[in-house]
């Protein structure tokens, strides 16, 4: 099973001190997930994707 979806990292302007803090998991990890389980019906799944759009 992989990943869903993916956001990169935010593009944005960075300070000589950001530029050097370490880079953290926090940063790419995804916040909102959706997880199923095998004995969801795909319906069910397609269902909660529509919703979760």
């Amino acid at each position: 099973m992989g990943i869903k979806s993916f956001m990169g990292r935010r593009a944005k302007e960075v300070s000589k001190k950001e530029y050097d803090a370490p880079i953290l998991v926090e940063d790419y990890m995804t916040k909102k997930l959706i997880t199923f389980s095998p004995d969801q019906s795909i319906l069910e799944v397609m269902e909660s994707f529509a919703k979760n759009r």
